[in-house]
């Protein structure tokens, strides 16, 4: 698992868990952000910046203090897809 600001732009991830309490939790559901959603990592947005996000076509800048406490894995493509 990998702390979601340490993941490249254009990488589509899975999030695995949150290093952070219920509140915590709790705000980044109300933003489409829980455990087992795929998400796609837009933008590093500079040193100690942001990170842009995209879910379900909605963008999402994510603090770089939360974004550190966001684990995530990269999402793998379906066996035997081709494409």
């Amino acid at each position: 698992m990998h702390k979601l600001t340490d993941v490249q732009p254009g990488t589509s991830v899975i999030l695995k868990e949150v290093l952070g309490g219920k509140r915590l939790q709790k705000r980044l559901i109300g933003h489409g952000l829980f455990e087992g959603r795929a998400f796609l990592v837009l933008e590093r947005l500079g040193q100690g910046g942001p990170v842009l996000v995209e879910i379900e076509g909605s963008k999402l800048a994510v603090g770089r203090g939360i974004a550190e406490k966001i684990l995530v894995q990269p999402e793998e493509s379906p066996v035997g897809l081709i494409g």
